[in-house]
């Protein structure tokens, strides 16, 4: 039985397609996942099925069968069919699912499923885990340095780049804002005091905070954390600068930290905003203080 189903919503054309397959890509080297699947669910008086399907990438080069009519796109790939809505900057896809689901459940039908589940589905086409209830701390993956939202070539996540002495193409730090020591003074460690950081994956790395004012979270050796969030999360080639745009068309801009207790802490990443919201929560101002240049 066919069905039509929402992918998420984007903001501009051929470049779409293109937003989508990176966005696949990174939440699996985010995970460590080898694939990803949809779980479809299709409806049926009083139940609903529920199917399991792969996730492809589209084919760039194998787009063919191009149709437009009005605000409506469709095309189809080697793959699978699709269709782009314009006016609502929606990306769907056609899923054949056979008669029986691998899990049926009995429900109370909604008037319109679909609609619902279309709210949920977050914009930025990345969807993220919910904050989880262990204290917790946002910190930028950029700066604001000059007034606008940039990664630094020579600090941060560009660390590497840093002039002096020789230094490892994985070195980075991401920075924390000097506002959230004073504010939640006890969160942290003491500077270079070692503690457990597990990665989304769940691989455990060790990691302190280090640098003046402890503005800075590094992992032991320095080098680590950069292998995982600069080749296998944000796929970019050795000496190749992060850029804000890149955290754009990924999706997401903020680490957050979880402290589950003073010698073990979590990784992961959230949507755009979310740090700009957590200063907003704390009625601080962004300053741009953590942008300076790092130390030899």
């Amino acid at each position: 039985m066919p069905s039509l189903i929402a992918i998420t919503p984007y903001s501009n054309h051929l470049g779409r397609k293109k937003l989508r397959n990176e966005r696949i890509d990174t939440t699996k080297r985010i995970f460590g996942l080898d694939d990803i699947i949809y779980h479809c669910i299709t409806r049926q008086v009083g139940k609903i099925l529920v199917y399991e399907t792969p996730t492809p990438l589209i084919s760039i080069a194998g787009i063919k069968d191009l149709k437009v009519n009005g605000n409506t796109i469709q095309f189809t790939d080697p793959s699978a069919e699709y269709s782009f809505n314009v006016a609502k900057s929606t990306l769907y896809k056609r899923f054949v699912t056979p008669d029986n689901g691998f899990l049926e459940v009995p429900v109370r039908i909604l008037e319109d499923p679909f609609d619902q589940i279309e709210k949920l589905i977050s914009e930025t086409g990345i969807i993220f885990a919910p904050i989880r209830v262990y204290p917790h701390v946002f910190l930028p993956l950029y700066s604001m340095r000059g007034g606008t939202k940039n990664v630094p070539d020579k600090s941060g996540l560009n660390q590497w780049n840093a002039s002096g002495r020789p230094r490892d193409p994985n070195e980075i730090y991401i920075p924390i804002p000097a506002w959230i020591h004073r504010k939640f003074p006890n969160f942290f460690p003491a500077r270079d005091q070692a503690f457990e950081l597990t990665l989304p994956d769940r691989k455990v790395l060790s990691a302190k905070v280090c640098q003046d004012n402890s503005k800075a979270l590094m992992s032991n050796p320095n080098s680590a954390l950069g292998q995982w969030l600069l080749r296998d999360v944000m796929n970019l080639k050795e000496r190749e600068l992060l850029t804000y745009e890149k955290l754009q068309a990924i999706g997401l801009d903020t680490a957050v930290i979880y402290k589950i207790d003073n010698e073990t802490f979590d990784i992961d990443f959230t949507r755009i905003g979310s740090y700009e919201k957590f200063l907003n929560d704390n009625n601080e101002e962004e300053t741009g203080e953590t942008s300076d240049e790092d130390e030899e």
